[in-house]
């Protein structure tokens, strides 16, 4: 594949996932304050790194964390 192609597929990726978040997902520990900055797609699209920025204190963080990875098996039920 390409690596163009691949790179708009991040894109579209990256703006799917933030639709999802601010729109659909309505766990309140994801605040927000968590931005998905980037995604990288294998070539293969079995599997994506979705890297977010949380700005808050540690506390904070773990707390969104737990809830973006429970919103992981919610909204993509294929991941783990």
């Amino acid at each position: 594949m390409s690596a163009l192609r691949l790179e708009r597929v991040n894109e579209e990726m990256k703006k799917a996932i933030g639709e999802v978040l601010m729109r659909e997902v309505k766990d309140p520990r994801i605040n927000r304050m968590c931005t998905i900055i980037r995604v990288n797609v294998t070539n293969d699209f079995e599997h994506a790194k979705v890297m977010v920025s949380i700005i808050c204190d540690d506390d904070e963080t773990e707390e969104i964390m737990r809830g973006l990875k429970q919103c992981k098996r919610v909204y993509f039920p294929s991941s783990q």
